[in-house]
């Protein structure tokens, strides 16, 4: 079959320009004002890093990952959470959102991280993680308190 035989007016999808010579993807999970990341390595043979458990919370996320993740948290601002993917395009050196959720999305960038980032003048890392079930609901306190 081709492409086209699957295209038909009832059928819903996206699609996503692909970007060559991905190696990694950056999720970031905002809960609020806290900005906690995770590097996912591609599986071998494989474009994509979502699913492939290949882990990395040892590596200095960069100012340029942490300003576009909390401008795009400042416009989804009727959520305490935002988990977003982002690859690093070197076509024009600039992160390119590839993929978000507000309501429903994975925790291990949590649970795998030793801290997390936070804006206080300028970016810093700060080396605490309390259970994810307590981050959670203290973002979502924060948010309903307005803070």
């Amino acid at each position: 079959m081709l492409y086209k035989d699957y295209v038909t007016p009832d059928l819903r999808f996206i699609a996503q320009e692909f970007v060559p010579r991905q190696t990694c993807d950056y999720r970031v999970l905002a809960v609020m004002d806290k900005y906690f990341v995770i590097k996912r390595h591609n599986r071998e043979n494989d474009f994509r890093a979502s699913g492939s458990k290949l882990f990395d919370t040892h590596f200095q996320a960069d100012e340029l990952l942490l300003d576009k993740a909390e401008y795009l948290k400042n416009k989804f601002s009727g959520s305490p959470y935002l988990s977003m993917d982002f690859i690093f395009d070197d076509r024009d050196n600039d992160y390119k959102l590839v993929e978000y959720q507000a309501l429903h999305f994975g925790v291990s960038v949590i649970v795998k991280n030793t801290g997390y980032y936070a804006r206080q003048g300028s970016w810093q890392f700060v080396p605490q993680v309390l259970p994810i079930e307590t981050e959670l609901a203290l973002g979502l306190a924060k948010f309903l308190k307005k803070e």
